[in-house]
Order: structure tokens, then sequence, then C-alpha cells
């Protein structure tokens, strides 16, 4: 079938209000700035960044004859901090929109699904090339899995009036916004790593309502609509084209924090391993009472008299700077790892001890006896639940460096964060 297609022009608006952006126009009226931080993401007062942005956007809103307060073209800032853009989008009926007006849209065609399963019903053999391929399906109606791809048929007439269709293909992993699970805020995020030893990813919300097939079906159609009309469509996405990307670089700012912390611990241990490094303090233990002034347990010294309350109090301090060597002693791995698991009682408020003897097989062993290659062993699988009950007591910060602390036994100071591992406490190796 041919067809007489003339070259339309984008429709002139017939309404004039006092939103309506006309020709030439380079910023913002105070009334269409109020509009504009209702339905955008961001507030231009704050963010003088973002002006220059706001002047193309203006543009293509006349070039393209959408309007941003029929949330038929927007402008959103996407990422945070370094990695923040400002981009130019639409949604999938102010695409279609852009391809109606050259009078060469026809309709779409069926969306229709395949999944990555390789069980046979699955294939089929096509009778003209002799070749199996894969199955497409219409409806996707197994709840709980996504498909692996999704394709799309368009119908429209070519230059010359003549009509045509187009199938594309496009696959779930390149549009699917997975993202990696975290803990913790801001600079103190870290990933959630689970009992195998994998990290834990979810779905976007948006994406997860109905396992992404809604999402999926747009992101085919505005690809078609890109390849059907580029000279219309060509620079122009929707949404959910781009939430595989935020999810990216929202993973990279985390990873460079993530990274931040792990590589302190690793040079701790190498400055750690180097002799005539500053060794870690010793705490001991010191009587204050008020009778007697501060007496030393160790030395029985017997300085000033000091002015306190008429009460004993246990104060922990810090001396004998150069007791240790160059690298921890099997003594102090294991009393780190005896602190952690009195640490690990008061934050889960059980005794974790009982369980992890128990655990040893020995009727008459104590924590004293167990090895400190059992104890870190037994203590790995609990760091991820430990740092779950942080997070819940609103102890962030402590949960993130908790959680990205290595397989390894080191202070409950520098395991927690609460000491920086390079100048106070050192980690020592891992245990095996």
């Amino acid at each position: 079938m041919t067809v007489l297609i003339k070259d339309p022009t984008p429709p002139a608006a017939d309404l004039v209000g006092p939103l309506t952006i006309q020709p030439g126009q380079t910023k913002l009226t105070p009334l269409q700035a109020q509009a504009f931080r209702a339905i955008t993401n961001f507030d231009p007062r704050t963010e003088p960044d973002s002006w220059p942005h706001i002047n193309v956007f203006l543009q293509l809103c006349v070039e393209l004859q959408l309007s941003p307060w029929a949330r038929k073209i927007h402008l959103y800032k996407r990422g945070e901090g370094e990695h923040a853009r400002y981009v130019i989008q639409t949604g999938i009926h102010g695409l279609t929109e852009l391809a109606q007006r050259t009078g060469r849209f026809i309709r779409f065609g069926e969306t229709e699904f395949t999944s990555d399963d390789d069980a046979p019903a699955w294939w089929h053999l096509n009778p003209v090339t002799g070749k199996r391929e894969r199955v497409w399906v219409s409806t996707w109606i197994w709840p709980g899995t996504h498909p692996a791809a999704a394709r799309t048929t368009i119908h429209y007439y070519d230059h010359k009036g003549v009509e045509r269709s187009m199938t594309a293909e496009i696959a779930w992993q390149s549009y699917a916004p997975y993202r990696l699970m975290y803990e913790g805020q801001g600079e103190d995020r870290r990933k959630v790593i689970g009992d195998n030893g994998i990290p834990m990813v979810e779905l976007e919300e948006h994406w997860a309502r109905d396992g992404g097939i809604h999402m999926i079906k747009k992101c085919s159609r505005a690809n078609l609509l890109r390849l059907a009309f580029p000279a219309q469509c060509g620079n122009v996405f929707i949404d959910e084209e781009l939430h595989a990307e935020d999810v990216r670089l929202r993973e990279e700012r985390a990873l460079q924090v993530a990274a931040t912390h792990t590589a302190a611990l690793a040079h701790a241990q190498r400055v750690q391993a180097n002799e005539g490094v500053k060794p870690a303090p010793r705490p001991v233990n010191m009587l204050v009472n008020p009778a007697a002034g501060v007496h030393d347990e160790p030395t029985g010294r017997a300085p000033a008299r000091v002015n306190i309350p008429p009460r004993h109090l246990v104060i922990h301090t810090l001396r004998d700077v150069n007791v240790h060597a160059s690298a921890p002693t099997p003594e102090q791995i294991h009393a780190w790892l005896l602190e952690e698991i009195h640490a690990i009682s008061a934050i889960i408020d059980r005794d974790v001890s009982v369980p992890i003897v128990r655990r040893y097989g020995q009727p008459e062993a104590t924590l004293d006896d167990l090895p400190a290659a059992y104890i870190l062993n037994v203590l790995g699988p609990l760091r991820a639940s430990v740092a779950a009950t942080l997070r819940q007591q609103g102890r962030h910060t402590e949960a993130a460096a908790y959680a990205a602390a290595p397989h390894a036994a080191a202070p409950v100071e520098v395991l927690f964060g609460r000491a920086a591992p390079c100048e106070e406490r050192t980690a020592g190796p891992a245990v095996s």
C-alpha cells in the first residue's frame, strides 16, 4: 500500500496561558519557576549549575512543541555529587507524539517476551530455516521471574509512502536497574554480602511492582521509535531507559567509599609488618579512689590526690606504648577475638560465648581454650547479622565499618570504625 505523505509542521499552540513557554524565552518567569520546582527533583535557586541546562531545556520545549507542564518532557537531575548530571527526557506518550506528527506512524504491534531458560519448552524448530529458535510469548504469566528479552513491532510509512514494519529486540539486563544492597548512609554506605560471599542485589521499586514487564515494554517501544524516526526521536530518551545508568553511577560512588575503608585496613596491615613501626598501645586498668588518689595496680605508685565524687571508678587508659613488636602476637590476636565476642554480645543483648564454646565440641573447654582460627571462622558469618542489628539501633557508621571489615582479627576500635587503623591500633593478619 502506498500513500502520499506530506511533510507536516509542528502544530502551533492554540492556547496561551501564564505558563506557556514563548519562542525566544531565555529564562523562567517567576510563575514558571515556581511550577518548575513542583515537577522536577531539584531547585534552580540553590543549584546555579543547572541554569545552562534550563536554557537548553526551554529551547527544546519550543522546538519539539512539548509541554513540560503536561509531563511530556522533563529536565531531571540524575546522580549525586561528582556524578550529578542534568538530563532532558520525555515519557513514552511524548515520544509517540513526536512520531505521530510526522504522519507516518501507524501503530505498535504486540510486545513479546522470551526466557533465558534452556528447557525444551522455550525452543522450537523454524520450518523455513530449519534452525532452533526461541519461543516468544505475548503475555508473561510466571510470577517471581522476569523475561530475558523483549521485542516489539512498529508499523509505519517510509518516505515514499510504502507501509513498512520493523521489529527490534532489547535485553532485560541492559535496562533492568538491579542495585546492590547497602548498609549505612552517606559516606558510610557499604555493600551487603550474603552468607555465600556474593553481594546481594535487588530490583528497584518501580520495576519490581509487576516484575518489570510494563517497564521493559515501554523501553522496547521507545527503542523502536528512535530506530524508525531518528530525526524526530533520535536523541530523546524516556525515564525508564535511564534507571540502570543511575544505579551504575550510585554503585560506583558507594564502591569508592567502601574501597577507601578497605585500603585503610590494608595499609595498616602493611605498616604493622614493618619493623620500627609505632606499636599498638596496651590498655591498663587503673583504680581511682578519692581517699587514696590514683592507684596503679601493676606498680603501686600513688600520685597526687584527685578531687572527684566519693565513689570508685574503673578507667581504661593507654600506656606502655613500646611494648609490642612489629607483628601482633598470637596472645594479642586471641585477646582481640575475645574482645570482639564481648562486643557482639553487648550489641545483640545475648551472650554468644556459650554457643561458640558448645559448638567446639569439648565439654571441659572454656572460651580461653578455643583456638583463634576457630573463633575467627565462627565470627565471620555473625558479622553480617551484627551489622544489621547496629543499623536497627541507628549506629550506621559502626555498622558500615563492621560489615566492610576483612576476615581477620583486629581490635574492636578498628572493626567498628572508632579509631583510624593506621594510627591507633592495627589489624592483625588473617588467622588460618
